[in-house]
Formats: C-alpha cells, structure tokens, sequence
C-alpha cells in the first residue's frame, strides 16, 4: 500500500515538473515576444521623432 502511495507521488510529481516546464516554455515565448515589441515600439518613436524634425526644418524652410 505505501509502495502505491509512493509511486503516485512520484508520478503526480512527475507530471507536475512536467507542466511546470510547458508554463515556463511558454511564458519565455511571451518574454522574447515582448521585448522584440519593446524593440519595434522604440524603432517606431526614433521613426516618428526623425519626422517630427525633418517637417520641423521642412516648415522653417518653407517660411524663410
């Protein structure tokens, strides 16, 4: 009867390491795809900024 108990232990441990291991797997998938989403986000403000300027220069050639 111990020997049972200890092997559905085992078992439930198992079990248990492994789903750890899919939920770890997972959230590293959703760690990479937030920092490549941090990193296009920053590609897009340096993008926006860089407009900002050149229709700032742009505006001020227009008026002199």
């Amino acid at each position: 009867m111990n020997e049972e108990l200890q092997e559905t232990a085992r078992e439930a441990e198992l079990e248990l390491r492994e789903e750890l291991d899919l939920a770890t797997g997972r959230a590293n998938e959703f760690k990479r795809k937030l920092d490549a989403t941090a990193e296009t986000f920053a590609d897009y403000e340096t993008t926006i900024s860089k407009f900002r300027d050149l229709v700032s220069t742009l505006q001020v050639n227009i008026i002199q």
